[in-house]
């Protein structure tokens, strides 16, 4: 079944699914989300003009869409990451990032649950990169957020957030996670 006008080229199963309970500005930026998803463009200019200052609402439907995401989609789930991340805003963004230290690690780029059989020793840096991309994202965006606003560090209940955050990382088995949040814990005295 086709739509008239505009959207005569999208059929109701190519459409991006909008979260029922959203409001018009939601429902745009819904739209650009998914575009911006399906696209696989980081660098989209897109990411830090419309998809800025994100609702609660909102974020709570990314979680559920980083949730149904394959743990190999490294890129979109990293996407994700980047969204709530870099603007982290509440008790349950905190509980969200945390969350990437609790899973267990990606072994393969094919399949997370089995390691490979062999490994190409040319690309075995930049996939063992990849595979921790996500968790990776969440330690920069931490730092990048509590050095560009320490006063977050103020909140009681947001210090314990980011203190619970970084002590889940630490517990990581990868040792590029662990360290990096242990360097985190020591540089904001967490």
């Amino acid at each position: 079944m086709q739509k008239s006008s505009g959207d005569a080229s999208l059929t109701d199963t190519q459409k991006p699914k909008i979260p029922e309970n959203f409001s018009t500005e939601e429902k745009s930026q819904w739209v650009t989300f998914e575009d911006v998803l399906k696209a696989k463009n980081d660098n989209d200019p897109r990411l830090d003009q419309d998809l800025k200052k994100l609702s609660s609402r909102f974020r709570e439907a990314l979680y559920a869409k980083y949730a149904e995401l394959p743990a190999e989609d490294h890129s979109r789930r990293g996407l994700i990451v980047y969204l709530i991340g870099r603007e982290t805003s509440s008790i349950e963004d905190l509980q969200f990032l945390k969350k990437l230290y609790q899973d267990p690690p990606c072994l393969s780029m094919t399949d997370c649950k089995s390691a490979p059989s062999h490994q190409d020793p040319h690309h075995s840096s930049v996939d063992q990169t990849t595979l921790i991309y996500e968790q990776l994202s969440g330690l920069y965006l931490i730092d990048r957020q509590l050095s560009q606003n320490p006063s977050l560090l103020n909140d009681a209940a947001s210090r314990s957030g980011f203190i619970q955050v970084l002590a889940q990382a630490e517990s990581y088995p990868i040792p590029a996670v662990h360290e990096k949040a242990r360097a985190l814990r020591t540089k904001y005295g967490l």
